[in-house]
């Protein structure tokens, strides 16, 4: 396992620059019309830099790999009753697949803590939690995880956050988490 894994850090940090490149142009142009169509909807989308996109394809980034690409949600003010539409994009830079994903998104104050098993402790309870169905990822693949979240109605009116999860899944032992994820939204 841990040779695979070597093998597979060494091909990813192969990568010439121009394939980098390439591949981060194709990446902006998708990001570009996320973008376009979330703020169409009367939302946000945030994304990460054109310098972070090259940092994780090379395999130089700290969240091991597949990664969020992109982040959109709307509407920014949400009714009590209302739904948030929350979108996800997941790539994977790797040259090979990888299989038992999912995106999880809770609700409450566990972006800014550093230890994920204690951050889902402090998940807002009166929020459910929302998870994709497994997917999988082959090499260069790319994956929109989408949400339609139902606003509690007992809940005040206030500012909340969102803290989406991109790990995999072990049937047999841990899984592995490879990436967090924040947005926040105002309920009215």
């Amino acid at each position: 396992m841990a040779r695979k894994a070597r093998r597979n850090a060494e091909a990813v940090q192969g990568k010439r620059s121009e394939a980098v490149l390439k591949e981060v142009e194709r990446l902006e142009k998708v990001l570009d019309i996320a973008k376009t169509n979330t703020e169409r909807q009367g939302g946000r989308f945030v994304r990460p830099s054109k310098e972070d996109l090259i940092r994780h394809i090379r395999g130089e980034a700290s969240s091991a790999s597949p990664f969020f690409t992109g982040l959109g949600w709307w509407p920014n003010s949400v009714p009590r009753g209302g739904t948030l539409h929350a979108q996800f994009y997941v790539y994977n830079p790797d040259p090979v697949g990888h299989g038992s994903l999912f995106v999880s998104l809770t609700f409450g104050p566990t972006n800014y803590i550093s230890d994920s098993g204690i951050s889902l402790t402090a998940r807002d309870q009166r929020w459910a939690v929302y998870s994709t169905p497994y997917f999988v990822l082959a090499p260069s693949g790319s994956y929109a995880a989408t949400f339609d979240v139902e606003i509690p109605t007992t809940i005040p009116a206030s500012g909340y956050q969102g803290g989406a999860f991109l790990w995999k899944g072990n049937y047999f032992g841990i899984g592995t988490l490879f990436q967090r994820a924040l947005l926040d939204f105002v309920v009215t």
